[in-house]
C-alpha cells in the first residue's frame, strides 16, 4: 500500500505540509541556525524539552534538553506534541509560547493560558519547579490522535486529552492561575550588575549646623544647604533623556550626567506656599514627562500630637526651570494613608501610578490629564517600603528600603503581577534606599538608584547594567 501523508503522521514522523524545499547545500549543513524554545517554568530560561518541531527544508526533531531546535532562515516552525498543535512561529534564535500563537505583541490571552496548562500537564514528572521535558512515551501516544489544536480546546476537552496521552484516567489540569504566574516570572524575570557608584556628600560640621535648625523650626540659608551635595540628591531622580533631575525634602537640582553630575540650576526651596499652607513638608520621588517635572508633596513630620499625612499632592514644575508652574493636584488621602513616597508617569498609557509607602497591596492608576483616579490594580504580593519608582519598557520598577540588601521589584501594572528582579546591596542596614531613574550610558548602564549612606550626609548614586533581558524584551514588540 501506497504510504500517505496521514500514516507517516500515525507513525510519529514530522512531515512538513506547507513549506516549499529550502535551498540544497552541498555538505548538507549550511544555513541551519539553532533556536532554543523555552519560557516554561523552572531554571531560566525554561526551556521546553521534548516538543516535536517540523520546519522547511527538512527541519524536523524534537526539541534538546535545553529547549534547542533547528531552522532555516526565518521560515515558520511548526511545534507539537505528536499531532497535537502548539503553534507555529518564525524560526528564531529564541521562540516563547507567546511566539505560538503568532503574535508579535504577547498578548496574555487564553490560547496562551491553555498552552502552558497542557505543557504542565503532559510534564515528565508533573513537577514545574524542575522544568518541563515531555517524555517520548507521550509523544508516541499523541502520534495517534486526531489532530488538534490545543487553544481550541475547552477545559473538559483539555482533561481528555491529557489524560489520553499521559495514561493517567484521574490526571487533573494544573491550576490556571499558577501556570500563568510561573511563566511571568519566568518571561519577565531579568539580571542586573552594579557597575560603578557615585557618592556625594557635604560639609559634616554645616550639616550639623542645618540639622540644629531644622530641629529649632528655623529654615537653613540656600547656600548653606547648597553645598551638601548628598542631601540635595537624597529622595528621588527624573530624567528628560539628557540630563538629570534630582530631589531633597524641600527642592530641587537639575545636572548633566558626567562623573561629577555638573548643577546647571537649582530650586533648593521648592514647596509652592499653596501646599505648604497645607502642612505639605516633603518632597519625594520625581517623575518627567513633556518638559514638566512631577513631584508628590506630603505632610509628614508633623509636631507631635497632630495628624500626618492628610493631604496627598502632585506638583508640577518646568524642568529646565525647575520653577513651579502654578498646577498642583490634590490625591484622594484615602489611597495614600501614609503620605505619597513617589509618583511615576507612564507616558504611553497616559496615566501615573502612586501607592501607599509600606504594606502596598494596590497600586494606583490617575489620568495623567485629568488627575483623576482611573482605577486600582490589586498586585501578587503585598510590598513593604517603596520608596521610588518608575516605568521602563512597559513596566513599573519600584525599590523598596528594606535593610541592607535592597529589593528591586518589577510589576506589570496591567495585571499586578510582581517579582523581585535584584537587590542592591549597600554598605550597612543604617543605609536608606531611595529614588531610581533609567538612562543609558556609554558604559553600558542604564539603571540608577539612591540610598543614603549610614553618615546621614553621602548619598550614593549606584550605576547598573541589564545583563541579561527578559525573555519578553527579546521576543516582544511594543
Amino acid at each position: 500500500m501506497a504510504t500517505t501523508v496521514r500514516s507517516l503522521l500515525a507513525a510519529g514522523l514530522a512531515v512538513p505540509l506547507l513549506w516549499a524545499a529550502a535551498p540544497a547545500h552541498a555538505d548538507g549543513t549550511a544555513g541551519w541556525r539553532t533556536g532554543v524554545l523555552a519560557g516554561g517554568p523552572g531554571a531560566a530560561p525554561g526551556a521546553l524539552a521534548g516538543v516535536d518541531y517540523t520546519g522547511p527544508g527538512g527541519a524536523h526533531g524534537v526539541t534538546g534538553a535545553d529547549g534547542s531546535f533547528r531552522y532555516r532562515g526565518h521560515w515558520p516552525v511548526r511545534f507539537g506534541v505528536g499531532r497535537v498543535d502548539l503553534g507555529t512561529a518564525k524560526g528564531a534564535p529564541l521562540v516563547t509560547p507567546f511566539q505560538l500563537g503568532g503574535g508579535a505583541r504577547c498578548a496574555i490571552d487564553e490560547a496562551l493560558t491553555r498552552t502552558l496548562v497542557f505543557l504542565e500537564a503532559v510534564d515528565e514528572d508533573r513537577d514545574p519547579g524542575n522544568g518541563i521535558s515531555i517524555p517520548a512515551k507521550t509523544r508516541a501516544t499523541a502520534a495517534g490522535v486526531e489532530p488538534v489544536r490545543v487553544s481550541d480546546l475547552d477545559d473538559a476537552a483539555l482533561t481528555a486529552l491529557v489524560r489520553t496521552l499521559t495514561g493517567d484516567a484521574a490526571a487533573a489540569l494544573p491550576d490556571r492561575a499558577a501556570a500563568l504566574a510561573r511563566f511571568r516570572d519566568q518571561v519577565d524575570g531579568e539580571q542586573w550588575t552594579e557597575r560603578s557608584v557615585q557618592s556625594f556628600t557635604g560639609p559634616a560640621d554645616e550639616m550639623r549646623q542645618i540639622w540644629e535648625m531644622n530641629e529649632a523650626g528655623q529654615t537653613p540659608p540656600v547656600e548653606l544647604l547648597n553645598r551638601q551635595e548628598g542631601l540635595l540628591r537624597s529622595q528621588g531622580v527624573a530624567t528628560d533623556g539628557r540630563g538629570l533631575v534630582f530631589s531633597w525634602q524641600y527642592g530641587l537640582t537639575r545636572t548633566a550626567t558626567d562623573a561629577r553630575q555638573t548643577v546647571l540650576g537649582r530650586n533648593t526651596l521648592a514647596i509652592p506656599p499653596q501646599i505648604a499652607a497645607y502642612g505639605g513638608n516633603h518632597i519625594g520621588d520625581i517623575d518627567y514627562h513633556d518638559g514638566k517635572i512631577y513631584a508628590p508633596i506630603e505632610d509628614g513630620d508633623k509636631p507631635k500630637g497632630e495628624t500626618e499625612y492628610l493631604h496627598p499632592f502632585i506638583a508640577v514644575y518646568d524642568a529646565k526651570t525647575l520653577r513651579f508652574t502654578g498646577e498642583y493636584h490634590e490625591l484622594p488621602q484615602n489611597l495614600h494613608t501614609e503620605g505619597v513616597p513617589w509618583v511615576s508617569v507612564d507616558a504611553d498609557r497616559g496615566v501615573f501610578y502612586t501607592a501607599e509607602w509600606d504594606d502596598t497591596k494596590v497600586l494606583n492608576v490617575f489620568d495623567l490629564r485629568t488627575f483623576e483616579l482611573v482605577r486600582t490594580v490589586p498586585l501578587s504580593q503585598t510590598l513593604r517600603r517603596i520608596q521610588g519608582a518608575k516605568v521602563y519598557r512597559g513596566m513599573l520598577y519600584a525599590f523598596a528600603d528594606l535593610g541592607a540588601s535592597l529589593p528591586l521589584h518589577k510589576i506589570d501594572p496591567e495585571s499586578g503581577h510582581v517579582i523581585t528582579v535584584h537587590h542592591v546591596d549597600i554598605e550597612s542596614s543604617a543605609g536608606e534606599g531611595e529614588g531610581l531613574v533609567f538612562l543609558p550610558q556609554r558604559d553600558g548602564t542604564l539603571l540608577h538608584t539612591l540610598d543614603i549612606a549610614p553618615d546621614e550626609i553621602t548619598t550614593n548614586f549606584r550605576n547598573l547594567a541589564l545583563t541579561r533581558p527578559s525573555l519578553r524584551d527579546q521576543v516582544c514588540s511594543r
